[in-house]
């Protein structure tokens, strides 16, 4: 059950947000006084996607006769996510060396919370002015295009003497294939650029 598993994590990887949720988690459960292994429980016990099955498959190591540490190096190698690697060689250090792992969790849970806020404001500079642009391609400058060929055939059927003809219809065809163009490369570039947080 559990190889399969294992060669699955490594070809999709571990949701980010699910992972760290789940040292959030595992945080909170060790600040109450309980246990590494009951707040490796925990997360596989609760529902945080790849990261629950990765710690059940742990677990499942554990029950088999090997040690928590070997199993949490093998689940570092098996999931290739940096974070991860990081967690699991937080929880192997204090397993080893006895020491308590809940700052370190706290930490690196802190420090990526503030590098997605980080990217997310990046995001937020590096568009400003996108939303007006849109609005101003997407609404004014039809409306405007619309009225310029509305009077434009007005003009052309009055019988004021003098008067310019209407405006070829391929140019207003133009016009809104060439605004609708730009609005999509605008989704495009925002959809690019968006932060995978």
């Amino acid at each position: 059950m559990f190889d399969a598993l294992g060669d699955e994590l490594r070809l999709r990887g571990v949701d980010e947000n699910d992972l760290l949720y789940a040292i959030m988690g595992m945080d909170l459960v060790l600040r109450s006084g309980a246990s590494i292994e009951t707040a490796i429980e925990y997360v596989a016990s609760h529902d945080y996607g790849e990261v629950s099955f990765e710690f059940k498959r742990i677990i499942a190591e554990v029950q088999q006769g090997s040690y928590l540490d070997r199993a949490m190096q093998k689940s570092a190698k098996r999931v290739k996510n940096k974070l991860y690697t990081e967690m699991a060689r937080a929880i192997v250090r204090s397993l080893v060396t006895s020491a308590g792992v809940t700052n370190t969790l706290r930490q690196i849970a802190l420090r990526e919370t503030q590098l997605r806020k980080r990217r997310f404001r990046d995001f937020l500079d590096m568009s400003r002015g996108i939303g007006e642009m849109f609005v101003i391609l997407g609404v004014l400058v039809p409306l405007i295009l619309g009225i310029v060929v509305f009077t434009s055939d007005i003009m052309a059927d009055s019988e004021l003497p003098g008067a310019p003809g209407g405006a070829p219809v391929y140019t207003i065809d133009l016009g809104y294939l060439l605004i609708s163009i730009v609005l999509l490369m605008i989704i495009v570039y925002v959809w690019v650029k968006a932060p995978k947080v």
